[in-house]
């Protein structure tokens, strides 16, 4: 991981850091999601996150573990693996920074639009393996501080996307 200085925190890499070695330790599929999505939320000074993993036949993407104030209704519902804001960062490989959700072509507001919670910002990072695979994608919703997500968030979240990705990867596989 390169760092720009004054890019991170001292707390933002130490939690990464942290995280590392817990998701690498740890053997409990659901325990490790639940530990990948709080540490998203804080890592990122965010107030929601989500996993989304696709699924077997790769035609859909599950949600998995939301974080956030629709925590329970959301978890195990899915879209199509082509659309979204998690389906276009899967289907091209590539993460987004997008300052304004509900204004952005590829949010898929129904997920959450009869619930309290309103997506303002987004991180959104693909998550690829150790075989350089598309397994999912991670996303950070609505920065705490600030006016958004930046660029200078992308390699810690992107880092800690691959992290994730193998360590997700090694639990389901043994």
């Amino acid at each position: 991981m390169h760092i720009r200085e004054g890019s991170m925190d001292i707390e933002q890499i130490n939690l990464l850091i942290n995280l590392i070695s817990k998701i690498n330790s740890n053997f409990e599929v659901d325990t490790l999601l639940h530990e990948i999505m709080e540490a998203s939320k804080v890592i990122m000074k965010a107030e929601a996150s989500s996993l989304y993993l696709l699924s077997e036949d790769k035609t859909e993407l599950i949600l998995t573990v939301p974080t956030g104030p629709a925590t329970a209704e959301l978890s195990g519902k899915t879209i199509p693996s082509s659309r979204g804001i998690s389906g276009w960062a899967v289907q091209f490989r590539q993460s987004l920074i997008i300052d304004d959700v509900h204004n952005d072509p590829r949010f898929l507001g129904e997920l959450t639009e009869e619930y309290e919670f309103k997506s303002k910002n987004m991180i959104c990072v693909p998550l690829i393996n150790h075989k350089d695979q598309i397994i999912g994608a991670l996303q950070a919703i609505n920065k705490l501080q600030g006016n958004g997500f930046t660029s200078d968030d992308l390699p810690l979240f992107q880092t800690l996307a691959n992290h994730a990705a193998i360590a997700i990867e090694n639990t389901l596989l043994q």
